[in-house]
């Protein structure tokens, strides 16, 4: 089949020559033009191979703009034929990337050649555009997008997207000019993955491969997929090339089926699932181990297992109690094993539904109770300890810490919170597989744990991460040295599948009270630490030194304007009276430390205590508070208000770093007070220190001052000891007053707490009481005194002076 030329040419005799002379060469001409618009019409009605186009034609458009439009519209070749030679015309014929330029006068030779070149490049592009066009189409039905990221080590990495910026909702090539941008779309926290394997298919010319979430147009998140191949180098860039899937169907799927298979294998319950008629399907490990039948006992039969009472359900009557009952039934069972024991159980019996609507299968969930019973304390282990290392969980850990806090706290001691992350853990995981790496782990753990003194804790936080908490801290030297000594433990070479396996590790270090005054602060900080070990070259130590600077400002700033404070006076006393149920009268008046602050208004306890403890002026304003609280008490008998009773409220740091008896003794006796009328309130902390607060608690008892246990429920105190306490009160924490509904759990803890207090013949009292519903459940669980917003919020002197006046005192 002959080549198809169009001759565009505005002299007619030059047309007519060049015509006979493609002829002569074996080409068809099926049409000439002298203008755009024939052009136009003779390159729509015969579809030719070729268009030779002189710049200089008749019509609107010139043979630079008619050959534009043909390329852009049709994809037509186009080879210019012209005697215009100048450097204007030629860059604008270049810009339209022709197919050849010839200049007039040219011999045959050179035409016929310049036309085959041609036709063997167009020949080419067609293929090359057939099969891009069968590519994207894959790409489009695979939910895929192809994307290109050139980059360098002195220039900006350019990303070329493709078809990838659909799968992020947006028109194609709209705006994925540069990684940066593309990273944008990536959601926060996968965007360091990401980066990391862009970074290590760049350097490293590996493979990449990344699944993470992207954030599309609309701002939801999808699961992608982003993998890639580098191709070599292009003008000493390194380039890749790769497509973006969208993977999120398979994600959702796949988490279903892991979920609901997790939950068949792992769950403690037996599972038999059968068909309408009652013909076993399958059941799990745990109905077997319950029952003792395995799945080739049940598979296909419909076994005698199930009674109720002395009733045996039979086929027919187990089908109909569960028709008769509706789609689902719940009770407890008798089952019979298959040596022929029977076994009370808990029973979940649920219909499943067909597409049609329809009872397609039956699903049986049983629990033994007492399976359940042995499970408890292993259930627990698992709960606060990894299984891998059978060190403390996060969960576990983080107590810890807090515990270690408070600690430091009473002590005024420094805790220190190391935070271990071992370096290309990765590689271990990739390279030897899951297996090595998790006996890596364990002997790390190991390791670690075996240089740490007893009373030191070291927790697995979850993949390489594990926390070394190092309680009673006296120097930063001695910080520095441990994890001197763990870095060194950690690069020790070990021998993994008969292979010497050198790993390392960062750390990040925070110290309490300098970087933080929580758990979470300080393992914040020492993360970021730890990122700045890794940052630093790695197998190495990291304090966090710019979150202590600032802490010592913050602490010189509010311990100057604590100090400031109470020399000034602004700080005053408030009272919240208790209320006693029987009575519907006063019976005590709590008092409240309150902090008049001339620029933040009034400040509450909750605000002022914790920096008098930071400071050091815990004990000497808890002494102000005692002997404040006696002054008003004598000025109130004065004025004739006799029947007054005060609860002061006591911190640990006063009962355990202060002569507190006496201080008491001196504050009574110097307002001519009788012991009675007032009552101390302690935190289940304080009881942590029983041997010494026992000792303080008794002395009291025999003075005879009253002690509460206040916010009961939220500490440690150990209730076996709770009996050989001198106390006369508990207060019930207000967490389990606030959601006090009826058939809660919070109403009955309380119920609990109020009956054991009343068999040990103490007084309840229950705090944050703010409805008439909490009131009427906590008189109905027989509770003593309620304090709360309900009756009375904290009343300054003047309006606590005048109720007292008005009800006449306490009763």
């Amino acid at each position: 089949m002959l080549s198809k030329i169009v001759i565009v040419e505005d002299e007619r005799i030059v047309a007519l020559n060049l015509k006979q002379r493609l002829i002569k060469l074996g080409y068809d001409i099926p049409a000439m033009a002298v203008s755009s618009t024939q052009a136009i019409n003779a390159v729509e009605a015969s579809n030719p191979d070729i268009v030779l186009m002189d710049i200089h034609i008749e019509g609107d458009m010139d043979g630079v703009d008619t050959a534009k439009l043909l390329m852009e519209k049709y994809r037509t070749p186009v080879i210019y034929l012209t005697a215009y030679s100048e450097d204007s015309t030629l860059d604008r014929a270049k810009s339209t990337k022709p197919y050849g330029y010839l200049l007039k006068p040219f011999s045959e030779r050179e035409l016929h050649a310049t036309i085959q070149m041609a036709l063997e490049r167009r020949e080419y592009e067609a293929k090359l555009f057939k099969n891009e066009h069968r590519l994207r189409l894959a790409l489009s039905a695979a939910n895929m997008g192809e994307w290109e990221l050139t980059g360098g080590a002195t220039k900006p990495q350019m990303l070329y997207a493709g078809q990838a910026d659909t799968i992020f909702g947006y028109a194609e090539n709209t705006f994925f000019d540069t990684r940066e941008r593309f990273i944008e779309l990536v959601v926060e926290e996968d965007r360091p993955r990401v980066n990391a394997a862009i970074d290590n298919s760049l350097s490293e010319n590996a493979t990449l491969y990344v699944e993470f979430r992207g954030c599309t147009q609309d701002m939801s998140q999808r699961w992608l997929r982003l993998q890639g191949k580098t191709l070599g180098h292009v003008n000493k860039d390194v380039q890749v090339i790769g497509v973006i899937q969208d993977i999120n169907e398979r994600k959702i799927i796949e988490t279903k089926l892991k979920q609901a298979s997790m939950v068949f294998d792992a769950t403690c319950d037996g599972i038999l699932i059968m068909t309408f008629s009652g013909s076993v399907l399958t059941c799990n490990q745990s109905f077997t181990q319950i029952t003792g039948y395995t799945l080739t006992d049940l598979k296909g039969s419909n076994p005698a297992l199930f009674q109720k009472g002395r009733e045996q359900w039979t086929k027919s009557t187990f089908l109909k109690n569960i028709l008769r009952l509706g789609n689902q039934w719940r009770g407890e069972l008798d089952i019979t094993r298959k040596n022929g024991e029977s076994f009370p159980a808990l029973a979940t019996l649920v219909t499943v539904k067909d597409q049609h609507g329809e009872s397609s299968h039956i699903i049986l969930v049983i629990t033994d109770f007492s399976a359940v019973r042995n499970a408890e304390n292993k259930l627990k282990y698992l709960a606060h300890h990894d299984p891998l290392t059978e060190l403390p969980n996060r969960l576990l850990t983080l107590e810890r810490l807090n515990h270690a806090i408070l600690r430091g706290k009473r002590h005024f001691e420094r805790v220190a919170v190391l935070f271990i992350d071992l370096d290309n853990f990765k590689w271990i995981n990739d390279s030897l597989g899951h297996s090595a790496g998790d006996r890596l782990l364990k002997v790390v753990a190991a390791n670690i744990k075996a240089c740490l003194r007893a009373d030191d804790t070291i927790g697995r936080l979850g993949g390489d991460e594990f926390l070394v908490i190092l309680d009673s801290v006296e120097h930063l030297e001695s910080i520095a040295l441990v994890a001197e000594k763990l870095l060194n433990i950690i690069s020790r070479p070990l021998i993994l599948d008969e292979r010497t396996v050198e790993i390392s590790g960062s750390i990040g270090i925070s110290v309490f009270p300098d970087d933080g005054r929580t758990g979470e602060d300080l393992v914040r900080a020492a993360d970021t630490a730890m990122y700045a070990a890794k940052d630093a070259g790695r197998n190495q130590c990291e304090f966090f030194t710019d979150s202590m600077m600032e802490k010592a400002r913050k602490y010189l700033a509010l311990n100057h304007d604590l100090h400031r404070g109470f020399n000034a006076g602004e700080l005053a006393l408030y009272y919240q009276p208790q209320v006693s149920l029987k009575t519907n009268r006063i019976c005590t008046l709590e008092v409240l430390l309150r902090w008049l602050h001339p620029e933040r208004g009034l400040l509450p306890a909750s605000e002022v205590i914790p920096i008098a403890e930071d400071c050091g002026m815990i004990v000497e304003i808890g002494k102000w508070v005692l002997m404040e609280s006696c002054k008003q008490l004598a000025r109130w008998h004065e004025m004739g208000i006799d029947d007054v009773k005060l609860a002061v409220n006591v911190s640990a740091l006063q009962i355990h770093k202060s002569n507190f008896v006496d201080t008491i003794k001196t504050a009574f006796t110097k307002n001519s007070l009788t012991f009675d009328c007032c009552e101390i309130e302690i935190t289940e902390s304080t009881l942590q220190h029983e041997e010494k607060c026992i000792s303080v608690l008794e002395e009291l008892k025999s003075l005879g001052i009253g002690v509460a246990i206040d916010d009961f429920g939220t500490g440690y105190s150990c209730l076996s000891s709770l009996k050989l306490l001198p106390i006369k009160k508990l207060k019930i924490d207000r967490s389990f007053v606030k959601d006090l509904s009826e058939g809660s759990n919070d109403l009955a803890m309380v119920e609990a707490i109020i009956a054991m207090a009343h068999k040990l013949k103490l007084t309840v009292v229950a705090e944050g009481v703010e409805n008439l519903e909490q009131e009427e459940l906590l008189k109905r669980c027989h509770c003593d005194i309620i304090q709360g917003y309900l009756r009375y919020r904290p009343l300054p002197l003047d309006k606590m002076t005048d109720i007292l006046r008005e009800h006449g005192g306490c009763s």
